[in-house]
């Protein structure tokens, strides 16, 4: 009979297991609202923007300050009160601001133009002192993956993209602006991708980020994430608002202030307005030329002019793709034409160093049904072969309860927030 086997005892340590991350509240309360308003208007019919108190119960003062001066062509000397002849508000820059109704005043200038949308926005030739005041290091190597490492949101080192702050989408608006003159080549005027405006940042965050949902703002001196989406899941608020970025480096700041203009154009009210609006803009757009011209519109004129419909502040730059499968209804679908997954990112930058192009589908998610992308009639995807095409989906927006918020001082969450809430 063979021997029989030998056993060795061994030590084994306990196995150690994670217990499930809690769920976030679906259903919480909605934040409160504050309304900004122009003080040239009837009450009533006068809404520059409204922002959810997202700040301790109330919105940081500079962050709602700035954003009405971009949409009175970047005047900095406006200032906000709580009445339509008030005076100045007292509070200091870094304040929360109470939930309520505030008026964005120039002095001695009562009916003020304003800019109609981002495309008539001229990049300002000075910045607010909240941006100038933020620091942002020199850069520390060429390339956006190189000089970032990590996400600059959650210091993650997985699935992460390349991020542009002016997207490609607005390439006319660049030129226009000639906004490479900010740029380590600036002869080259058509080029968007450069490491001066672009973020590394993790792919879900990518996403929000192209959506709309978040900004990159100063406040306290820091660059902080604030989310402007007001919604009852929480998760959003609760992780990423006040969030403090990793460093920056390399990153101009001249663009981080132009593109929460863009955002901010997405989500204004005013031209919506049924009175005659007094509009600063770009009579020709295709010219160049960014002198502006002042004058006042009807609300038929406006539909008839300007655009209502908020361009994407995306940085995908989206062509139109009709669907292969009968089943889908003969809808469009879209496929991103440049953005660059930054996984496995070195040999992906190398790529386009050689001029080969990265392409990679666009997700349907992305659509969102009131500012859609927009079709390229020149560009005809269809003809091309061996390619699966789902059909797109409509984002639905969920309907809200009434809000309930609680004031207390802003705080900033720290860069080293935990963000696996309920962990022990």
């Amino acid at each position: 009979m063979p021997p029989e086997p030998m056993t060795v005892p061994i030590i084994s340590p306990a196995l150690s297991l994670k217990p499930p991350v809690q769920s976030w509240d679906l259903m919480a309360d909605m934040s409160k609202i504050v309304w900004f308003l122009h003080p040239g208007y009837p009450d009533g019919d006068n809404t520059l923007l409204t922002l959810p108190c997202l700040d301790s119960g109330g919105i940081h003062h500079e962050t709602a300050r700035i954003a009405c001066a971009i949409y009175a062509n970047c005047r900095w000397d406006g200032y906000l009160s709580s009445s339509k002849d008030g005076p100045v508000l007292s509070a200091q820059p870094d304040d929360v601001l109470p939930f309520g109704q505030y008026y964005f005043i120039i002095k001695d200038e009562p009916q003020y133009p304003v800019v109609p949308s981002f495309e008539h926005f001229v990049c300002p030739a000075d910045l607010p002192d909240a941006y100038s005041q933020a620091s942002i290091a020199r850069s520390k190597g060429d390339g956006c993956v190189t000089r970032d490492e990590t996400c600059r949101i959650t210091a993650s080192s997985f699935t992460n993209e390349t991020a542009h702050i002016i997207p490609d989408s607005q390439k006319g608006w660049w030129k226009r602006n000639r906004m490479s003159r900010y740029t380590s080549a600036p002869d080259k005027i058509h080029i968007t991708r450069c490491p001066e405006n672009t973020i590394l940042m993790r792919r879900d965050l990518h996403k929000l980020w192209d959506d709309g949902e978040i900004c990159i703002v100063p406040k306290q001196n820091k660059w902080v994430i604030h989310v402007l989406t007001n919604t009852p899941k929480i998760e959003l608020r609760e992780r990423y608002h006040n969030l403090e970025l990793q460093p920056l480096s390399g990153i101009q700041k001249i663009y981080l202030l132009c593109r929460f203009a863009m955002v901010m154009f997405s989500k204004s009210h005013f031209l919506s307005g049924g009175t005659k609006r007094k509009l600063i803009y770009l009579e020709d757009l295709e010219s160049g030329s960014n002198i502006h011209t002042t004058k006042e519109f009807t609300s038929k004129a406006i539909d008839e002019k300007f655009d209502k419909t908020p361009a994407r502040s995306g940085s995908r730059n989206p062509s139109p793709k009709r669907p292969r499968n009968d089943t889908v209804d003969d809808k469009v679908c879209w496929e991103e034409s440049d953005y660059s997954q930054e996984y496995d990112s070195e040999r992906e930058e190398e790529e386009e160093r050689r001029g080969r192009s990265l392409k990679r589908r666009w997700s349907p998610d992305t659509w969102d049904e009131i500012s859609p992308p927009k079709y390229h009639k020149t560009t005809n995807l269809a003809k091309r072969s061996g390619e699966n095409v789902s059909p797109c989906r409509k984002r639905l927006r969920s309907s809200s309860p009434k809000t309930k918020t609680a004031e207390h001082p802003l705080t900033l969450t720290p860069d080293s927030i935990e963000f696996s809430k309920g962990l022990t």
